[in-house]
C-alpha cells in the first residue's frame, strides 16, 4: 500500500510494522498459495466493504457470518465506518482501518483477518497504531478505543479482544 496527502509520500502502517520484524514471515509459502490467499482476503474485504457501506450481500460465508454477528450484536451500521483511511502527519504515516462501529457504549478499531492464523503481535502493533492515528494521539481517547480481530476461515467467524500497545511505546 502507498499513500499521499498533499503530494507528501506516507508509509502505511503495514510497511511499517514489516521494516521492524513485527509482521509474519511468508517468504516460505509458494507463490500460488499466496496470490490464492490473498485473491480470498481481498474479495472478503470488499464484500465487508459493500455491506457495511450499502447493506449488499453476496453468498460468500464470511459476508454471511458477519452480517449474523452484525445482527446478534445489534451494530448500527450507518454509524460505522468501512476502509476509512487515516493519517498521521507528523510521522508521516498512514493507513486504511477495515471497520469502525460501535458495540453499546464501545468504540471499537477492528481489522478482517482472512489468514489461517492470526498473528498477534502484528495485528496489536497494526490496530495500536491506527488508534493512535484516530486519536490524533490524544492518550486519553486512546486508551478509550477497543480494538478487536474479525478471524475468517474456513467457514468460521471467531471475534477477538485485540492488545492495546501502551501508548509510550507506539510512540517509539
Amino acid at each position: 500500500h502507498t499513500y499521499t496527502k498533499d503530494n507528501n509520500p506516507y508509509i502505511s502502517v503495514t510497511t511499517l510494522i514489516k521494516q521492524f520484524g513485527l509482521s509474519p514471515d511468508y517468504s516460505g509459502i509458494p507463490k500460488e498459495i499466496l496470490e490464492k490467499a490473498a485473491a480470498r482476503g481481498n474479495a472478503t474485504h470488499k464484500d465487508l466493504e459493500n455491506f457495511i457501506k450499502q447493506g449488499t450481500t453476496t453468498n460468500n460465508p464470511d459476508l454471511i457470518n458477519f452480517s449474523k454477528y452484525v445482527a446478534i450484536r445489534n451494530i448500527d451500521l450507518t454509524t460505522a465506518k468501512s476502509e476509512q483511511m487515516v493519517y498521521d502527519d507528523n510521522y508521516l504515516i498512514a493507513g486504511t482501518v477495515d471497520f469502525q462501529y460501535f458495540d453499546g457504549d464501545d468504540d471499537i478499531i477492528a481489522d478482517f483477518k482472512t489468514t489461517a492464523s492470526i498473528h498477534w503481535e502484528a495485528i496489536s502493533w497494526q490496530l495500536s497504531i491506527y488508534a493512535y492515528m484516530i486519536c490524533q494521539g490524544d492518550i486519553l481517547q486512546y486508551y478509550m478505543k477497543h480494538l478487536k480481530v474479525f478471524h475468517m476461515y474456513n467457514g468460521k467467524l471467531t471475534v477477538k479482544d485485540v492488545p492495546t500497545i501502551e501508548y509510550d511505546e507506539v510512540i517509539k
